[in-house]
């Protein structure tokens, strides 16, 4: 049976932060560059599932934490929710190869580019 991957990028926490203030809800996010639909095929072509987990049967999803700073570098990658090792490291690597985002310039900071933090859930399933 083909193992398939479902992988949506969904944008639950979003934070910017200049020097000393914070701004919940930013009113924009960075962009990955060529877009969404870009982010979901790269992670598809370089996700890859772990024969351990495979081999037991191991779907869900892991949410993968990371920051975004003000020149769009991906920083502090982590797992916010897990389900095994595994895959908790397999979505860790996939997020961390991810180029640079176009980072975001809002008009209530300055106009200067901002510092963002992200959740992005991998769904792994057989």
């Amino acid at each position: 049976m083909k193992t398939t991957y479902l992988l949506f990028f969904c944008l639950l926490t979003v934070f910017s932060y200049s020097q000393s203030s914070i701004v919940k809800e930013s009113p924009c996010a960075p962009l990955f560059p060529g877009g969404d639909a870009h982010l979901v095929d790269l992670i598809k072509k370089n996700l890859t599932y772990p024969p351990s987990a495979k081999r037991d049967s191991v779907k869900g999803k892991v949410i993968v934490h990371f920051e975004i700073d003000s020149t769009g570098k991906v920083f502090n990658v982590a797992i916010t929710k897990g389900i095994r090792t595994d895959l908790n490291e397999e979505a860790m690597r996939v997020v961390k190869l991810l180029p640079a985002f176009i980072p975001c310039k809002t008009k209530y900071i300055e106009g200067k580019p901002q510092y963002t933090v992200f959740d992005l859930p991998i769904i792994f399933q057989l």
